[in-house]
């Protein structure tokens, strides 16, 4: 379970999804949905009843993050592909001539071309969770 903490962020590729951790990258042979929803069982709840409450709660519309536990909060964003990235883990986001960067506490950097105010609306709906 320690493992998952250290999640960076998920490629959503369609039919699997593709971890990237502090240890390695790893191939889930199941939609992101799916792995969600292994995540949450583990938290015992359902990614479903995780949204419905998050919705409620924060009166989000779209966009919703997925919070899974204090460690593993993830937003989405559609750069080149999709991916769902752990909020916990971002240190920064750094704007670029074209889009902005994503920077990890492990120093790895993922590149967007997303602008950072979409970049860093995104990451604040997600950190606003922990904060409250």
């Amino acid at each position: 379970l320690f493992i998952h903490m250290a999640i960076l962020y998920l490629l959503d590729n369609e039919n699997e999804t593709i971890e990237v951790s502090i240890f390695e990258t790893k191939k889930h042979g199941v939609p992101v949905k799916k792995y969600f929803e292994k995540l949450c069982l583990r938290e015992l709840t359902t990614l479903r009843g995780r949204i419905d409450a998050i919705k409620k709660i924060y009166q989000y519309k779209y966009n919703v993050p997925v919070y899974i536990n204090r460690e593993l909060i993830f937003f989405k964003i559609r750069s080149d592909k999709t991916y769902w990235i752990n909020a916990v883990q971002v240190t920064g986001i750094i704007k670029q001539e074209k889009g902005a960067n994503l920077t990890f506490k492990n120093g790895n950097v993922l590149k967007t071309n997303l602008s950072y105010r979409s970049l860093f609306n995104s990451y604040k709906k997600a950190m606003r969770i922990l904060e409250e």
